[in-house]
């Protein structure tokens, strides 16, 4: 079984540390997660097709989690987790 980092939170702090992660090639897969239905999907797919072009392995999987811990058996075995999420700033 290969090196596996999670983040938690797909905003922008979260998609560009996925993104980081992932291009330096130090761990086999980066999960992304969020509550927002269909983002770490996106960014995901987005970043797995930027692979050939940036030159990197690793595999990235989005999975969108829920309020009752749906989704969340998507870290299971990390090695890391890092947690970026939290409350949007209002004006």
């Amino acid at each position: 079984m290969g090196k596996k980092v999670t983040v938690v939170g797909a905003g922008f702090y979260g998609s560009t540390t996925a993104q980081r992660l992932a291009e330096y090639d130090v761990f086999d897969t980066v999960v992304i997660t969020d509550i927002v239905e269909g983002k770490p999907a996106g960014l995901a797919l987005d970043l797995n097709q930027s692979r050939a072009v940036e030159g990197f392995e690793t595999k990235v999987v989005g999975v969108t989690t829920g309020p009752n811990g749906e989704g969340y058996e998507a870290i299971e075995g990390s090695d890391v987790v890092v947690i970026t999420a939290g409350l949007p700033r209002k004006p």
